[in-house]
């Protein structure tokens, strides 16, 4: 699957071996010690409430949350479609492998930025050749924000270009680890997480120090009508409903 030329470092290190490791370094490791916000009690519920029929994951790591999903659906899938959107060819690769070893097909992967329009289209019903953008029951961006770089004000612009593909009812979630660790913040990193942050910010596969919660709730509500955010130890965890126009 070919990806964009141009692609950021933050997209550019996903190479095959840094996804072999990514489950035990980022999901177990990581989210445990340094990010305080644990993958199996915290994150992965927090998908497996929130995602809907027809899903739309973008910035898949390694597909490990849709896949948690799948493996618990049973005879009666709670998941019934599932697109999965990101800029490295090999994360959609080795997530849609995951979801499909599971007896899951009907898979979808869109090489894409979040801060650009996606490529998410479908037919009008009854108006042959006229498409509308794609719509989905639930879209999940979990871990993304973090990895964009620059001020929060340019990438939080994401939330306007993605709603258009929620469903009137649906729900928009995610969660992203937060950069500010200044006196009076809402998070003081620990060690293990300044020297992350520190090395990630470094070498561009993080942008998040100046990301705060404040700055992810005005944008949220700016576009949709009803929004929760929460912060588990250094993660902002949200929801957002009822999109904006």
């Amino acid at each position: 699957m070919a990806a964009p030329t141009s692609q950021p470092p933050s997209s550019r290190i996903y190479k095959p071996l840094i996804l072999d490791i990514y489950d035990l370094w980022v999901l177990k490791l990581s989210n445990t010690r340094a990010w305080q916000c644990p993958t199996t009690t915290v994150q992965q519920p927090f998908f497996q409430t929130n995602i809907g029929a027809r899903h739309l994951d973008i910035g898949v790591g390694t597909g490990y949350y849709p896949a948690s999903v799948v493996a618990d659906n049973g005879k009666d899938r709670k998941v019934k479609a599932l697109t999965l959107v990101d800029l490295n060819g090999n994360a959609l690769e080795k997530a849609k492998a995951r979801v499909n070893k599971l007896g899951f097909e009907n898979v979808k992967c869109v090489v894409g930025d979040v801060l650009k329009e996606l490529d998410l289209w479908e037919e009008r019903e009854g108006d042959e050749g006229t498409k509308t953008p794609a719509e989905f029951d639930s879209i999940s961006l979990m871990y993304l924000f973090h990895c964009l770089s620059g001020p929060p004000a340019s990438k939080l612009s994401a939330f306007s270009l993605v709603k258009k593909h929620l469903a009137p009812t649906g729900v928009l979630f995610g969660t992203t680890i937060l950069g500010l660790s200044t006196e009076g913040a809402e998070v003081k990193h620990n060690l293990f997480g300044k020297a992350l942050m520190w090395l990630y910010n470094g070498l561009g596969v993080f942008g998040n120090y100046e990301d705060g919660k404040e700055d992810f709730e005005v944008a949220l509500r700016e576009n949709f009508g009803k929004v929760e955010v929460e912060v588990v130890g250094k993660v902002l965890m949200f929801r957002a409903w009822a999109p904006i126009y």
